[in-house]
């Protein structure tokens, strides 16, 4: 509709007015704000005097190719249970498109909220934080911007899990972390559980070398920094992996060239609690319900803005064993 100051003058009275009946309107539910900050003017039917105003969630990438993700479908089952639990329509947005520009289409209509999920860059959070409707960022880490966020406590999850190698007497530990094609550069939640790992390294007395970082990109069919990672010398005996999905791809390629896990080498890493890809030994984060609280930081206030920590759990898996001292692969 029209903006009061444009209505004030069609109908010549003054904006007080305005501001008075547009009070009375939208407590009836005959007018509902939308994220442009412009209001919208609701049919009113017998049976539904007050439309419910729908939760948009905007996925920065395909739907079919997040489902394939073991973290995306709890995190998307905690997301449906939200809406359940506050009885609200859930329209669900995804294309690439939407890694760098907002969902622009769906903003005319009345919404309760937009929760994000996967991972954006700091000018689009900038931009999200600018609309006059609650937003949410699930499973991204928005400290220093203006909108609420739940995320994993990826650094304490990266911590937890090497301190377990170091633990079983590991001294010379790599770390795997992903690549984003998309996003140019590291993961942000890997860049965070590498940190863990550093800090866990430091404590016990370790030196974290420049050649035990190795990279990979998802969805590759060939992954040669894991085979350097096997055979460099003097040899690692432990890996911590960002996902227990390298986890899983690491066992397969030691398989490969002769060998065994956790005999010759030991991994753990990082995994949804739901899911325990190849056994892999993990600190496992609660994806579900991670969805859920997204959804329920829609009903929070602003003010202040709140950036939620999800908790991680230890599970032992069948991929840590004590270090073999007599075995070097040729050292």
């Amino acid at each position: 509709m029209p903006s009061m100051r444009h209505l004030a003058s069609e109908l010549g009275v003054g904006l007080k007015v305005i501001q008075l009946a547009v009070d009375v309107l939208r407590s009836e539910g005959r007018l509902m704000p939308s994220a442009k900050r412009r209001l919208i003017v609701q049919t009113l039917g017998a049976a539904e005097p007050s439309p419910a105003r729908i939760v948009l969630e905007v996925l920065p990438n395909r739907l079919d190719l997040r489902q394939r993700n073991a973290y995306f479908r709890d995190l998307q089952l905690g997301i449906e249970a939200g809406v359940s639990r506050i009885e609200a329509p859930l329209m669900i947005c995804h294309d690439g498109m939407f890694r760098s520009s907002l969902p622009k289409g769906f903003l005319h209509h009345a919404m309760r909220g937009i929760v994000v999920t996967g991972t954006i860059r700091q000018n689009l959070i900038r931009q999200y934080a600018k609309l006059s409707i609650p937003v949410v960022l699930a499973d991204q880490d928005a400290t220093g911007y203006a909108v609420h966020s739940v995320s994993a406590d990826n650094q304490a999850a990266g911590y937890i899990a090497t301190q377990r190698l170091v633990e079983s007497g590991h001294r010379r530990i790599a770390c795997v972390r992903h690549i984003l094609s998309h996003y140019g550069d590291v993961d942000p939640d890997d860049r965070a559980r590498q940190s863990g790992f550093a800090l866990a390294l430091r404590e016990a007395g370790l030196t974290l070398g420049r050649n035990a970082i190795f990279n990979i990109v998802p969805d590759l069919r060939d992954q040669p920094s894991l085979v350097r990672l096997l055979q460099t010398k003097p040899r690692f005996t432990a890996a911590f992996v960002a996902s227990d999905g390298i986890g899983a791809t690491l066992i397969g390629v030691a398989r490969e060239i002769g060998i065994s896990v956790p005999r010759d080498l030991s991994i753990a890493g990082v995994g949804a609690l739901a899911t325990q890809a190849q056994d892999v030994s993990a600190a496992r984060i609660d994806f579900y319900s991670m969805g859920k609280r997204a959804v329920f930081l829609l009903k929070e206030p602003r003010r202040p803005i709140l950036n939620v920590k999800e908790s991680v759990r230890w599970v032992p898996g069948k991929t840590i064993a004590c270090p073999l001292k007599s075995r070097d692969y040729g050292n």
